[in-house]
């Protein structure tokens, strides 16, 4: 059964099979697995709803979304020794080295069956502009994009087993034939920069920008063979070569090459030649390079980068992914970013919407972005949001449609994109992490409802406009209203997270009731 692209898959029944077979795709040099478990029966005739094994009907079907409460956490718990801000104010900052970029987005625009990786203007708009919760442009948000792909469109047989042909040095090596399919992909008509350069039309447009522009950097993945071409560095050569002429064709009026990003997230000595071959022919031709590397990288100590003439440099923590403590992770990396002079990556995905666990650790990046001071002008920014996050933390609904205002799901997204907004402004405060009562109906009138007054508070009739009086006035008698709350903003953190909802129906026109 293919059930690719689906999260923490279940089967509603016990399936009949006499074999099982998993593949695991992953983006690491190394992956270890502990064990797996496979639970089944000796006796079907015990087995109650035995099914025969049918396939997905399609990649994306979910299980309807199972609401659970928020688990007791704390600023002081995730962020258990907090180093003073101004003591971190090493980091790279957006300056000509970095392109001039602030905060770069990645966006993988490698082959997915579901086709997540190809790009259009509906799925770049919350890339490019800030909506606000009614779907308006009311600034830029990502000023940088990044286009890389770790996979083609096809598949290669590795002793019975089908394994992607990646673009860096693990897993079944891409031939020509991948590397032209990608260039095509990114560059042909109406390929991904095409619809990046449609997007930014449209946001010049909307927000009455003449001048704007989106830079972006490209993958310089390091060719795995020599392609048929007698040596990866001829290989090499090639393939920047296509980059910046296919770029060069289009003409562009609203994207601009900015740089070349080294696909491989450690260097090591093997590799150095060719890296040092791409940095020289991005300053040749006026671009700049980019690194992105995992926590603890080769390279990383011995800040090889400064040597090979890599001009910007992001560091990722990692903590998202795993299971460390994440406010310790994300204070090492604050400590080695400043302490090198480079940039932090941002990590988070799309489960942050529908689970606590990752919320809380998307929270906690942009949490230590105030701690330890790496937000606004004080850093260059990489964002890592797997495919398609910040379009869903934009408009949760569009992971599924029952994820509007006042549902959790809903909110936490918006609470991610919001804050990320924030934090590139540099104005981003604390979170509140505590979970606000549900309201309290205190009156009920014909045209009027008042709800029990909480210090601290603010309140809502439709989960997006918010105001301090807990009196709603001029409603509409013998209607059903719904209400929410929420802890205010300070001059120390955020706005909380939304209440539990109250459904209240008013009364005749001139009915009173006193609760």
């Amino acid at each position: 059964t293919d059930c690719s692209g689906m999260a923490d898959f279940r089967f509603k029944n016990p399936v009949r099979a006499q074999y099982v077979k998993m593949e695991l795709q992953h983006t690491y040099e190394r992956m270890l697995l502990d064990e797996i478990d496979i639970i089944g029966h000796t006796n079907l005739e015990t087995v109650e709803g035995l099914t025969d094994p049918t396939p997905c009907d399609k990649p994306g079907i979910k299980e309807p979304h199972v609401e659970i409460p928020r688990p007791e956490v704390s600023l002081e718990a995730r962020f258990p020794e907090n180093a003073a801000p101004e003591s971190l104010n090493g980091y790279q900052k957006p300056s000509e080295s970095t392109g001039g970029i602030h905060d770069l987005v990645l966006l993988y625009n490698q082959h997915y069956k579901e086709g997540t990786g190809d790009y259009t203007v509906e799925k770049l708009y919350p890339y490019l502009a800030y909506l606000d919760r009614e779907g308006n442009a009311v600034d830029t948000m990502f000023d940088g994009v990044l286009f890389l792909a770790l996979n083609s469109n096809r598949w290669s047989n590795n002793n019975g087993t089908e394994v992607w042909r990646t673009f860096y040095t693990s897993g079944a090596p891409a031939e020509k034939l991948d590397f032209e399919w990608y260039l095509k992909k990114t560059f042909g008509e109406g390929g991904d920069m095409d619809a990046l350069q449609e997007t930014a039309e449209l946001v010049a447009k909307d927000l009455n920008r003449s001048d704007y522009k989106v830079k972006t950097f490209i993958m310089a993945p390091i060719p795995p063979t020599d392609l048929g071409m007698g040596s990866r560095q001829v290989a090499l050569e090639w393939y920047l070569n296509e980059v910046l002429s296919l770029f060069n064709e289009k003409n562009y009026s609203r994207v601009e090459l900015s740089g070349l990003y080294i696909l491989e997230e450690a260097i090591t000595g093997g590799h150095q030649g060719l890296v040092q071959q791409i940095v020289d022919f991005a300053h040749t031709n006026g671009l700049k390079t980019c690194w992105i590397p995992y926590f603890g990288a080769s390279g990383v100590a011995e800040e090889i980068w400064r040597t090979l003439g890599i001009d910007v440099v992001a560091y990722q923590p990692n903590s998202y992914f795993y299971d460390v403590n994440s406010g310790e992770r994300l204070r090492e990396t604050a400590r080695q970013a400043s302490s090198k002079n480079i940039g932090v990556e941002i990590e988070n995905g799309p489960e942050a919407i529908t689970r606590w666990d990752s919320f809380e650790k998307a929270i906690d990046y942009l949490d230590a972005s105030v701690l330890y001071n790496f937000q606004g002008e004080n850093a260059f920014r990489a964002y890592y949001q797997w495919v398609l996050g910040y379009e869903r933390y934009c408009d949760p609904g569009k992971e599924d449609e029952t994820f509007i205002p006042g549902t959790p799901a809903y909110e936490r997204g918006r609470q991610i994109y919001e804050s990320t907004y924030r934090m590139m402004q540099g104005t981003l405060k604390l979170s509140n992490r505590n979970m606000p009562k549900t309201p309290v109906v205190e009156s009920v009138g014909g045209n009027a409802i008042t709800l029990k007054a909480q210090q601290g508070y603010e309140y809502s009739k439709d989960g997006v406009h918010w105001q301090t009086d807990n009196v709603f006035k001029g409603l509409a008698s013998n209607t059903d209203y719904s209400f929410w709350q929420r802890i205010a903003e300070t001059d120390m953190h955020n706005a909380s997270l939304i209440s539990d909802v109250v459904q209240v129906r008013t009364g005749e026109e001139t009915l009173e009731h006193n609760y």
